[in-house]
C-alpha cells in the first residue's frame, strides 16, 4: 500500500503553468506500473488471506492505472469512470446473490442468474476500463504536449519597401 501511495503522490498533476513537456513512455510505464502494483496487492492478499491487502489492491486499482494520464495532467479519464460504473455493477450482483445464498432460496425475491450476469458484466467493464487507460496513456502525453508545445520561429514578411525579419509565435490551443 505504502508503493501505491509514493507511486499516486509521485505522479504530479499538469498545473496551467507548468509546461514541461511530458514523455509517452513516462505516461505508458506510469500505467502499466500502477495497474501491475494493484494487481500484485491484491494477489498478495489472496495468497496470504488478507482481505486487506486484497481489499487494497483492489480499491487502488480504481486510480493506478490512470496514473499515466494524471501524470499528463488529465486527473480524471474515461477509463476511471468506467471501473467507477463497473464497480457499482459487481457490487449490486453480488448483493443480489447475497441475498439468495443467505436466504438459501426459501424467500428469495431476486434471480441469482441476474446477479451473476451483473458481476460478469461490472467485470468485463471494469478489465475494459484498465486496458483503455494503460492503452491511452502515452496518447495522454502526445496530446498534453501538443496542447502546451510553443514554437518561435524566424520569418521574412514583405512590406511594400522591402523585406522585414521578424519573429513569430504559434500555439495550439
Amino acid at each position: 500500500m505504502g508503493v501505491s501511495c509514493f507511486l499516486l503522490f509521485t505522479t504530479r498533476f499538469a498545473s496551467a503553468d507548468d509546461t514541461t513537456p511530458r514523455s509517452p513512455e513516462v505516461a505508458g510505464l506510469l500505467s502499466v506500473g500502477g495497474t501491475a502494483l494493484s494487481a500484485g496487492l491484491f494477489a498478495a492478499g489472496l495468497h496470504f488471506n488478507n482481505n486487506t491487502l486484497a481489499g487494497a489492491g483492489l480499491l487502488s486499482s480504481l486510480v493506478t492505472p490512470s496514473a499515466g494520464q494524471i501524470y499528463a495532467g488529465t486527473p480524471f479519464t474515461w477509463g476511471m469512470g468506467i471501473r467507477l460504473v463497473s464497480a457499482g455493477l459487481v457490487f449490486a450482483g453480488t448483493s443480489g446473490i447475497d441475498e439468495c445464498l443467505a436466504d438459501r432460496g426459501n424467500h428469495c425475491h431476486s434471480n441469482p442468474l441476474s446477479g451473476l450476469a451483473l458481476v460478469g458484466v461490472g467485470a468485463l467493464g471494469y478489465a475494459g476500463g484498465i486496458i483503455y487507460d494503460v492503452a491511452t496513456a502515452s496518447t495522454a502525453a502526445k496530446n498534453y504536449n501538443k496542447r502546451h508545445h510553443l514554437q518561435v520561429t524566424p520569418i521574412v514578411a514583405p512590406t511594400t519597401a522591402s523585406a522585414v525579419v521578424g519573429v513569430g509565435i504559434s500555439g495550439s490551443f
